[in-house]
């Protein structure tokens, strides 16, 4: 009688574990932060300009590479993110400019052109919401978690479970704000939309300036 109840006991113990493990995953993989990882995007832009009644398009492809780790002002670990660019493969890459992160058990923080914005909170989960500018000087701006652990399919890769970061979404027949980032599993951010669009006053539906594009992932790993 005691060898089945100790039998009982440990089939009890190890599916307590299972479900703590699984309580344990509250999304940590959906950032990388590792020395030598990089992620490769092609990235489309168009900017329109109404000094000069003209729209500029450009294809180029940028590689993010964290190059290495350093222990920042408050005694964490943060990570230096090499930005590179090019504008085929044809050419060498050209350094652009040097970003920042730290990741810790509550978010994730990115460093992009001397702003700090909290990209993602820990656990990952629908609807959460946070202040994407709460560790900079700009206005409050909403961030919030959709379609999260959803498979997603980009650029011929193909992701089990990702999650859609929606950073600002305005619309009327003046303005078009519209920006969001999708992260993947053990691969981190396959996808940035930004849209920034004024339209003329004439309700035409015609657009007076601004920016919009898109970033895709077409490579990652580790070098």
């Amino acid at each position: 009688m005691k060898k089945y109840l100790f039998v009982l006991v440990f089939i009890t113990y190890l599916f307590s574990c299972q479900k703590e493990a699984e309580v344990i995953d509250v999304g940590y993989s959906y950032y990388i932060a590792e020395p030598g990882y990089y992620l490769t995007y092609e990235v489309d832009s168009i900017y329109f300009d109404d000094f000069s009644a003209t729209s500029d398009t450009n294809y180029f492809l940028i590689k993010e590479l964290i190059e290495s780790s350093f222990i920042d002002n408050e005694g964490r670990q943060a990570y230096r993110i090499e930005r590179w660019y090019k504008y085929n493969d044809t050419l060498p890459w050209i350094l652009k400019n040097v970003w920042y992160s730290v990741k810790t058990n509550k978010h994730i923080e990115r460093v992009e052109e001397n702003i700090r914005y909290i990209k993602l909170i820990f656990p990952v989960k629908n609807y959460a919401k946070w202040n994407g500018n709460a560790l900079n000087t700009l206005d409050y701006q909403e961030y919030k978690y959709t379609n999260a652990n959803k498979p997603f399919n980009i650029s011929n890769l193909a992701f089990d479970s990702t999650v859609k970061v929606l950073q600002d979404s305005f619309i009327n027949l003046k303005y078009n704000r519209y920006k969001y980032e999708i992260y993947a599993k053990n691969v981190g951010l396959i996808k940035k939309v930004f849209v920034n669009l004024e339209n003329e006053d004439n309700m035409s539906g015609k657009i007076k300036n601004g920016v919009k594009y898109e970033w895709r992932l077409i490579d990652y790993g580790k070098e």
